[in-house]
């Protein structure tokens, strides 16, 4: 993608020079030479195509912007969810494990002394 803006930029600063602000104001906006302006270098159908062009990338990069923020939310869902269910299975083995006590050092002792 960045290949094709760079060629329709340099399509357009052929056309305007180094004017960077007629060209955004082109890209930005609707305006297009009317077809019946006469040039010999056919500028303006050169110009109208080139923007034209750039309006169809920029339609391009904001539908691509758009899928990568919905993949971005489902992420964030997906590792929430994944959050919630270790939580879960976390108080499920702690439920599910058996208590047993454990033996302290002065328990051992009389452990081992009643069996003596």
């Amino acid at each position: 993608m960045a290949n094709k803006v760079q060629k329709v930029w340099t399509k357009l600063k052929k056309v305007f020079g180094k004017n960077k602000d007629c060209i955004s104001l082109a890209i930005g906006t609707d305006v297009t030479i009317p077809p019946d302006y006469k040039d010999d270098a056919g500028v303006a159908k050169q110009l109208n195509s080139a923007i034209l062009e750039l309006k169809e990338l920029r339609d391009e990069y904001a539908a691509n912007m758009e899928k990568l923020r919905t993949l971005a939310t489902t992420v964030q869902e997906t590792a929430e969810s994944k959050e919630g269910l270790l939580i879960e299975l976390n108080e499920l083995r702690r439920l599910i494990t058996p208590r047993v006590p454990r033996m302290g050092a002065s328990d051992a002792d009389r452990y081992s002394r009643r069996r003596s």
